[in-house]
């Protein structure tokens, strides 16, 4: 259980965590003030491929990867080269072309 503990540690401790921020707003007379709730924030990413012509790739599969190199969404891009992942985190490094990259293409 001890090792199972220290690695949900390590992957805290290797993750961005989005600080909570409030701030006051206070009228011209300083009489009012107010709290505001902790703010949302919404992650995602926005992907879209394009040849070295500008033409844009459409279906092609991406694999999105975060700091430790590890695999955190995949799927393919729509018939305009584009896909919006959410929900990744703050934690996105890479995306890959995976079928590119055996063609001897580079990934972003």
């Amino acid at each position: 259980v001890e090792d199972a503990e220290e690695t949900e540690k390590e992957k805290r401790d290797n993750v961005y965590v989005i600080p909570e921020f409030v701030f006051m707003i206070e009228t011209e007379d300083g009489v009012k003030s107010q709290k505001s709730p902790v703010l949302d924030v919404e992650d995602f990413i926005e992907i879209t491929l394009k040849d070295d012509h500008g033409n844009l790739m459409p279906n092609e599969k991406y694999e999105v990867y975060n700091i430790k190199n590890e695999k955190i969404a995949e799927g393919n891009l729509d018939e305009n080269g584009y896909a919006k992942v959410s929900k990744l985190g703050f934690n996105v490094v890479d995306v890959k072309f995976p079928d590119l990259i055996e063609e001897g293409e580079f990934s972003i």
